[in-house]
């Protein structure tokens, strides 16, 4: 069976592939140290491969994370790491195999579809820490009752954790069509690839993805097609987390000026250090796309003396962060790391570094804005912060 992308899509790779990437990167490298503490074996699974290697050279997310397996088997605390390539193409499976041959001591490719791997990964819940990423083209291949065999066994004994590429824009095109919906705002971008299922759909299937069809009465009285994207997200973080103690999402754009998403970034863990960790990644990746909008608009208008990023994408720490640590802190005497969580979820997902946060709690100690119970002038995690009355 061929990829639903086709094998052009395959040839380069995009900015917003690249942020995907990169936001992987930023999550895995940190993540195997830490889940290695757990003292057991780790599995990691990319559910849509695709052939690990583009026609321009660069590296494809199976390769990506050979490669961060490779470096945190260097450290004392490593245990076994295994990594599961799964991808239903033939000729991009072969394609894999040659490209990940160096690794084949602790990666094995599997030609074959995702939801027919789900039982095996169901076979290592109890005995394994498992991250699974899964990046299909369109989410037809995201069965939810499929998938949630794997998430239901969420708890504090077994450790699954999910970065998932929700790709919302080809979905709710569908849906529209499925639903015999319109509207003017389509899309607001210049770049959108062609959406096989356009052709080829049935409203049962969009219900599989969703977990049934409670989304669609949202969907159909959304007034543009950027709240009709944002309905579909909000239905499906829903449904994980009824799994998942900790939920965010990140929007991918081809450009931050952009209503619509290209895609959603995902993520699910039992645990709020995993919330953490990802919340620091996605501040890379929001940082690391500043720069680069920056550098675009440089190389087309030419140079200035302004700071031309969005502050969407850098925000200013002087202004809402304070109020958010406030909020955040209540009238409760929180612990500094329970503080710094707890305005992670105040704030939009990535939009402050946990060092930012910190940074910023310690100046309003200084300030006498937050106090110590132990007035406390060096900071740690265990630090007991409240708001000082009056």
């Amino acid at each position: 069976m061929s990829h639903k992308a086709g094998h052009n899509f395959f040839d380069v790779k995009r900015e917003w592939s690249k942020r995907k990437d990169t936001l992987l990167e930023h999550y895995v490298v940190p993540y195997l140290p830490k889940i290695f503490t757990v003292r057991k074996p780790v599995l990691l699974v990319d559910g849509f491969a695709g052939p690990g290697k583009f026609a321009d050279g660069s590296d494809g997310s199976p390769r990506k994370l050979c490669q961060f397996i490779e470096r945190a088997s260097s450290y004392k605390n490593a245990r076994p790491v295994e990594l599961w390539c799964v991808e239903r193409d033939a000729k991009l499976a072969s394609q894999l195999r040659a490209n990940v041959e160096k690794y084949e001591s602790f990666c094995k490719v599997i030609n074959a579809d995702f939801a027919s791997v789900i039982p095996a990964i169901e076979s290592k819940i109890a005995t394994h820490s498992i991250f699974l990423y899964l990046d299909p083209f369109t989410n037809m291949g995201l069965s939810w009752s499929d998938m949630d065999r794997v998430f239901g066994a969420v708890s504090k004994s077994n450790s699954i954790e999910v970065l998932l590429n929700f790709n919302v824009v080809a979905f709710a095109r569908v849906a529209c069509v499925a639903l015999g919906k319109r509207f003017v705002d389509v899309v607001d971008y210049e770049e959108i690839e062609d959406d096989p299922l356009l052709d080829n759909f049935d409203l049962d299937s969009l219900d599989e993805v969703m977990g049934g069809s409670i989304w669609q009465s949202q969907f159909k009285e959304s007034p543009s097609f950027p709240a009709a994207c944002n309905s579909i997200n909000s239905a499906y973080m829903s449904l994980l987390r009824k799994r998942f103690a900790e939920v965010c999402a990140q929007e991918i754009k081809a450009k931050d000026k952009h209503k619509t998403p290209k895609y959603l970034l995902i993520f699910g863990s039992r645990s709020a250090e995993g919330l953490g960790v990802m919340n620091d990644a996605m501040a890379k990746s929001r940082v690391e796309q500043a720069a680069y909008e920056e550098s675009e608009d440089a190389a087309r208008l030419g140079k200035t003396l302004f700071n031309n990023q969005p502050e969407s994408l850098v925000p200013d720490t002087q202004e809402r962060l304070p109020s958010l640590i406030l909020d955040a802190l209540g009238a409760k005497k929180l612990p500094r790391y329970e503080l710094v969580i707890a305005t992670i979820r105040r704030a939009k997902i990535g939009e402050y570094s946990r060092s930012d946060i910190t940074r910023r709690i310690s100046d309003m100690v200084r300030s006498k804005q937050l106090a110590t119970a132990a007035n406390q002038t060096r900071l740690n995690d265990d630090s007991v912060i409240y708001a000082p009355a009056g």
